[in-house]
C-alpha cells in the first residue's frame, strides 16, 4: 500500500526555545511515514522563523499582526498543506514515536474517523495551571470517542475539507471544540488512543502572570466567540454547556450588582449573593484539596467571564476568508 503524506502543522509565535525541538521530534517520530513540516507562524519577533528554515521546515507567515490569533494558527498551515492527514502541533510540543503508526493504523480501520488524538504529558510540572488542567480536563485524558482532540491531533484531509476549514481564525481559543462540533455535525467521528501522542512543555510563567498574558493576548474572549459562531448552528446548547462556569460567575455578578441596588430595602439580597459566591468557593477548595488553586481558580472564571462578554459582543470574522500570507521554504 503507498504511504500517505501526513502533513504536520507547527503553530508558533515566538518559540525559539521549543521550535528546534518541536521540528527534531518530528523527524525522529516519522521514520516510516512520508511527511512535510509547516511552521505556521504568527509573525515572532524572535528566532521562531529562521531556526525553522534552518531545519528545512516550510515556513507560512502571517503577514498583518491584527490577524493573530489561536485558531489562525492552524488554518494558516492548512491552507499549505498537501497531506492525506494533517497533524496540529504547538511549538512546545514534541510528537511521540509511535504515535503516527497507531494513528493512521486507526484511520485504514475506519473510513468515517475524522481525528485521532494521544495521551498528552505535561512536562511543567512546576506549573500548577497545567498541572490541574491535565486532572482536571478529561478530555486530555479520555481514551475512546471525544468531542475534541485538545492537546494535538491528526485528522483526515477530506474530513477537513467537508467541514470547509480546520479552524476558525477569529477564534481566541476553543477552536478544538469548535472544530469537533463541526465534524461530528457532519458524521465524523473524533477518538483519543492510549498511547503517548505528544510532550507538552507549556509555559515557565506563574499562573498570575500567565493569566495577565492570556488578558494581553485576547486568549480569554474564546468562548464567547465561540458561543457566538455558535448562534443558530447545531451545537449552540453544547457551547453554552462547555462554558457554563463563566456564565454562572455572570449571574452571580448580576446578583450581586442587584443586592447592592436592594441594600437600602433588605440587606438579604446582597446577603445571599456574597454566601453563593463564599459557598463556591469552599466547594472548589475541598475539590481542589488547595486553597491556593481555588483563589486562583476564582479569580480565572471571573477573568474568563469579562472575557466571555467581550468575545461575545465582538462581530466574528468569516472563518473560512483569505489569510494574507507569505511562504518561505526551508534550507
Amino acid at each position: 500500500m503507498a504511504r500517505e503524506l501526513i502533513s504536520i502543522v507547527v503553530k508558533t509565535f515566538n518559540e525559539e526555545r521549543n521550535i528546534s525541538r518541536a521540528i527534531r521530534s518530528i523527524h525522529a517520530a516519522a521514520a516510516g511515514h512520508t511527511v512535510e513540516v509547516i511552521v505556521a507562524d504568527s509573525l515572532s519577533t524572535d528566532a521562531t522563523v529562521r531556526i525553522a528554515t534552518e531545519l528545512g521546515a516550510k515556513v507560512v507567515q502571517l503577514k498583518h499582526p491584527a490577524d493573530r490569533s489561536c485558531g489562525v494558527g492552524a488554518q494558516l498551515g492548512f491552507l499549505e498543506a498537501a497531506g492525506d492527514y494533517v497533524f496540529i502541533l504547538d511549538g512546545d510540543m514534541e510528537l511521540e514515536a509511535g504515535f503516527l503508526d497507531a494513528a493512521v493504523e486507526a484511520f485504514r480501520h475506519d473510513p468515517r474517523l475524522g481525528g485521532v488524538a494521544g495521551q498528552v504529558t505535561e512536562m511543567s510540572q512546576e506549573n500548577r495551571v497545567f498541572v490541574n488542567r491535565m486532572k482536571h480536563n478529561s478530555a486530555l485524558t479520555a481514551v475512546g470517542p471525544v468531542d475534541r482532540l485538545d492537546g494535538g491531533g491528526i485528522y483526515r484531509a477530506q474530513a477537513l475539507r467537508d467541514v470547509r476549514y480546520l479552524t476558525h481564525r477569529g477564534l481566541h481559543s476553543c477552536e478544538e471544540l469548535e472544530l469537533g462540533c463541526r465534524l461530528q455535525a457532519r458524521g465524523w467521528s473524533l477518538v483519543r488512543l492510549a498511547c503517548p501522542g505528544v510532550r507538552h512543555w507549556g509555559h515557565t510563567l506563574p499562573r498570575y502572570p500567565l493569566l495577565f498574558r492570556r488578558m494581553r493576548s485576547q486568549y480569554v474572549l474564546g468562548p464567547g466567540e465561540f458561543i457566538r459562531a455558535s448562534l443558530g448552528k447545531p451545537w449552540f446548547g453544547r457551547a453554552v454547556r462547555a462554558y457554563r462556569a463563566y456564565l454562572a460567575m455572570i449571574v452571580l455578578w448580576l446578583c450581586i450588582a442587584g443586592g447592592l441596588l436592594l441594600l437600602p430595602l433588605s440587606p438579604w439580597p446582597l446577603a445571599i449573593g456574597l454566601l453563593a459566591l463564599l459557598a463556591l468557593f469552599g466547594r472548589t477548595a475541598i475539590k481542589r484539596r488547595h486553597v491556593g488553586d481555588a483563589a486562583y481558580a476564582l479569580v480565572a472564571w471571573n477573568v474568563f467571564a469579562w472575557g466571555l462578554l467581550r468575545g461575545f459582543l465582538r462581530t466574528p470574522k468569516d472563518p473560512a476568508s483569505h489569510i494574507d500570507r507569505v511562504v518561505l521554504a526551508g534550507r
